[in-house]
C-alpha cells in the first residue's frame, strides 16, 4: 500500500480541465514533487490529495482511504502547508501553534511538548512569544510548515513551500523539509522552481495543462536530454535581439531566461560556445561571463513543452 496513490484523475472548473487523466503513487519516507509553471495542476491535485476538492474522475487514495469518504481519518495522517500563510498576526509564534494544537485536539501536555519541540526545529523558539506581525517571510513560512506538522503527521503535503522567499530563507526551508524525509515522514511538494525538485526530490512529476509529461528521478529525467551540455551566459545587459537569436542556435530551439543570465542547451559545447558569444555581443548584450553547466530539470521542460518554467 502506497501513502499517496493517484488513479486516473480528473478535474474540471467549468470548461477548463485543470488536471487531466492524472496517475501516480508516492512512496514511503520519499520527497516527491510536482513540477510545472503556474496554471500547470499541482495545486488542485494537491487539493485533493488533501480532501478539499473531489475529483470529477478517477480515484485518489490516502494510505488505502478514498479521499471522497474517509476524509475525517485522511486528515489525521496529512500535514498541510498551502501557498497562503494561515496564521494570526495578533498571536505569537506560541500562541498560534497552540491555536493548532487544539484544532488537532491533541492532549495538553503533548501539545506543551509539541510546541516547543517545533519551534526549537524551525529556528523560532527565541521569539516564540513575539507576535507574527513583527516577522520575515521566511520566518511565517517556516511557522507555518511547523503548524502543519505540529500533529506528527505520517504525510507533509507542501504546496509552493518556498515561494517569494530570499535564498537563505529557502535554503531553511528546504533543510526543514530534508529533516521530515530524515525522520522517516514521506513529503509531497509542489513546486515551479527547478532547483528545488531537483535537489530534494527522490522523484518529480513534470506537470503541463493538467498532465503529467515525465516522472522519474531528477538524473534520469535529464537523461531524456540527448545533449550534454547547457551554455549559461551572465550578461550585465541582455537585449531581445540577442535572446531570439541565441534559440536559433539551441538544440530545443529555447532558451531559459532569468534576469540576466541565460542558458543555451547544446550538443556540442566546443563549436556552439564561440558561436554563442559572437551572436550575443553582435546583439548588443554586455557578457560578463560564460560558464558550461549540466543541463537541468527546466531543459527538459522546455525540450517537452517548448516553454520555460515560467510559461513565457
Amino acid at each position: 500500500m502506497y501513502p499517496i496513490e493517484v488513479q486516473n484523475v480528473t478535474k474540471r472548473f467549468g470548461e477548463i480541465v485543470a488536471v487531466n487523466n492524472v496517475s501516480f503513487n508516492v512512496r514511503k519516507g520519499e520527497i516527491f514533487s510536482l513540477l510545472g509553471p503556474n496554471g500547470a495542476g499541482k495545486t488542485t491535485l494537491v487539493n485533493i490529495i488533501t480532501c478539499q476538492l473531489n475529483p470529477d474522475g478517477g480515484t485518489c487514495k490516502v494510505f488505502g482511504m478514498d479521499v471522497t469518504k474517509k476524509q475525517k481519518e485522511i486528515k489525521r495522517l496529512i500535514g498541510f502547508c498551502p501557498q497562503e500563510i494561515v496564521l494570526y498576526d495578533f498571536l505569537s509564534a506560541r500562541e498560534n501553534l497552540k491555536f493548532f494544537a487544539d484544532l488537532y485536539n491533541l492532549p495538553s501536555k503533548e501539545a506543551k511538548t509539541r510546541i516547543e519541540e517545533m519551534l526549537s526545529l524551525v529556528g523560532l523558539s527565541s521569539r516564540a512569544d513575539d507576535k507574527i506581525r513583527t516577522y520575515s517571510g521566511g520566518m511565517k513560512r517556516r511557522l507555518n510548515i511547523a503548524a502543519a506538522f505540529l500533529h506528527d503527521p505520517q504525510i507533509l503535503i507542501l504546496d509552493e513551500p518556498t515561494t517569494g522567499l530570499d535564498p537563505s530563507s529557502r535554503r531553511a526551508i528546504w533543510d526543514l523539509i530534508t529533516t521530515f524525509k530524515e525522520e522517516g515522514k514521506t513529503v509531497l511538494m509542489s513546486t515551479h522552481y527547478m532547483d528545488e525538485a531537483e535537489s530534494l526530490s527522490n522523484r518529480v512529476a513534470i506537470m503541463d495543462q493538467g498532465k503529467i509529461i515525465a516522472l522519474d528521478t531528477p538524473k534520469k529525467l535529464k537523461k531524456m536530454l540527448e545533449e550534454k551540455s547547457a551554455i549559461q551566459l551572465e550578461c550585465r545587459k541582455l537585449t531581445k535581439k540577442a535572446v531570439e537569436e541565441l534559440s536559433k542556435i539551441s538544440t530545443t530551439h529555447k532558451v531559459a531566461v532569468k534576469e540576466n543570465l541565460i542558458r543555451i542547451v547544446v550538443k556540442d559545447v566546443d563549436e556552439t560556445l564561440p558561436k554563442a558569444i559572437e551572436i550575443a555581443l553582435k546583439n548588443g548584450a554586455w557578457i560578463e561571463k560564460a560558464i558550461v553547466l549540466e543541463p537541468t530539470l527546466e531543459d527538459v521542460f522546455i525540450k517537452l513543452t517548448g516553454k520555460t518554467l515560467e510559461g513565457e
